[in-house]
């Protein structure tokens, strides 16, 4: 289910170290409140651009996953538009960050911003790159954390789409998986009735409960 997310983890590290890295060779005398605005601005401009094109390859990936998982219903497939979709994600309140994604992107820039500028001022060099690989850190999770969304909220339209109304939680069986969602494996939920997922990165997935299978 999250095969395409993975192919987007190593381009997604890397993306980000590049944009980051220019700014940390910046020499502070080209550091002042118009530029840093601007270096910022643009980089995080990039950066939702490059979420946005991996983010609508994820929601093609997972039309199709839950087109194939759904082979055994009768019901037919009602396309979902792919920018529409994706922009209805992001703009809805996300109960695993608890934040909207571009307004806390917005919030994540602004604060590099003061960072850098109280780095230069002070002339520290080492606390400028530790806000630059902090903020990076926290753009790449939040990054990550939304593709998940993505994926789950792709799946689970096309199944409602498919007139399902049930989905069962299914938790990998390694031990990464918590508590929490342990508790939550192989349980039955109506689809518009799911639980929160309990932490960033969680891998749980939902599978369609059939009909043959109701009690």
């Amino acid at each position: 289910m999250y095969s395409q997310l993975d192919k987007l983890i190593p381009k997604l590290k890397k993306k980000i170290r590049l944009e980051f890295n220019y700014l940390s060779v910046l020499p502070f005398d080209e550091i002042n409140i118009i530029s840093t605005k601007a270096y910022t601005e643009e980089m995080f401009e990039r950066l939702l651009r490059f979420n946005k094109d991996e983010y609508l390859k994820i929601i093609k990936h997972s039309v199709l996953y839950a087109k194939e998982v759904l082979n055994g219903f009768s019901a037919k497939y009602k396309a979902i538009n792919e920018e529409d979709f994706l922009e209805y994600v992001l703009s809805s309140y996300n109960s695993v960050t608890c934040y909207l994604y571009e307004k806390e992107a917005q919030r994540k820039r602004l604060r590099l911003v003061e960072e850098m500028l109280t780095a230069k001022e002070y002339l520290q060099r080492e606390i400028y790159n530790k806000s630059l690989k902090r903020t990076a850190n926290l753009w790449f999770t939040q990054s990550l954390q939304y593709g998940i969304d993505v994926t789950d909220k792709t799946v689970l339209e096309v199944y409602k789409r498919n007139g399902i109304k049930k989905v069962v939680w299914v938790s990998e069986k390694d031990g990464k998986v918590c508590d929490k969602c342990k508790k939550l494996d192989g349980k039955v939920f109506g689809i518009d009735n799911l639980p929160s997922k309990a932490h960033y990165n969680c891998r749980c997935y939902f599978a369609p409960y059939k009909v043959s299978e109701k009690t």
